[in-house]
This record gives C-alpha cells, sequence and structure tokens, in this order.
C-alpha cells in the first residue's frame, strides 16, 4: 500500500498569501463544494425519469481554522479583515505529504472574536473559489 492511501491528512501546513500560518492542531476545516438537486419527472402512465442539475450557488469553498491569540497572529487576522473589508482577496493553500489543496479569490467572512486567556483562540472562516 501507498503512503496515499495509509496516511490520515492530520497535519496540514496552511499557507495564506504565501505565508505560512501557525494553526491549532486540529482545528482545520474544509467543504467540498457542490451540491446537485435531484428529482422525479413523469410524462405520465407512471413512467418516471430522473434528472439532476448541479445549485451553482453551492460552488462556493470555505476554509476555516483556529489561530492561538498571540500578538502576531493578532495581526494576521486584522490584516485578513482588512483585506477582506477592502474587497482584497487572499490565496490558500492546504499542503500534507500526500495531498495539495489551493483555492483563490478567498474572503475572510466571519467576524473574529479574539479570546483573551491562557488557551485563547481566533476562529477564522474564510470563502471563494476551490482550484482542483
Amino acid at each position: 500500500m501507498s503512503l496515499k492511501e495509509t496516511r490520515q491528512l492530520a497535519q496540514p501546513r496552511v499557507q495564506v498569501n504565501g505565508r505560512t500560518i501557525k494553526i491549532v492542531g486540529g482545528s482545520l476545516k474544509k467543504s467540498i463544494p457542490g451540491e446537485t438537486a435531484v428529482r422525479a419527472v413523469s410524462a405520465g402512465n407512471q413512467s418516471v425519469s430522473i434528472v439532476a442539475g448541479l445549485d451553482v450557488s453551492t460552488l462556493v469553498s470555505m476554509v476555516s481554522f483556529d489561530v492561538a491569540n498571540t500578538a502576531e497572529q493578532h495581526e494576521f487576522v486584522e490584516d485578513m479583515r482588512s483585506k477582506s473589508n477592502n474587497g482584497d482577496p487572499v490565496t490558500i493553500r492546504i499542503i500534507e505529504d500526500t495531498k495539495q489543496f489551493s483555492y483563490q479569490e478567498m474572503y475572510l467572512t466571519s467576524a473574529p472574536e479574539a479570546e483573551f486567556a491562557s488557551e485563547g483562540n481566533i476562529s477564522l472562516e474564510f470563502k471563494g473559489s476551490y482550484v482542483p
């Protein structure tokens, strides 16, 4: 068996605009975009056919992760919020030993809250375009 078959995707490196971001372990999530509507149509006499259509409004990808609330990461979050507020998208790459995921035109959609505690985090959620 190959590493691709047996290695769990659990130790990602996240890059935002080429900068590696220190994330909280186990916090990274990504959506797999797309949703297909399936329904039955009929021409009568109990004949039924299935039709399917892609809902293009669901083709927006999501990437979310937490960062520790350090001064360095706080500045990163403020920069991401400023970019999104100004309509300036970022690129995101998720890198594992056996797989990579790339996103473009990503915007910070959440209003991050900084938790001031010994294990305080800031949760970030970006939405945009997955690049297969």
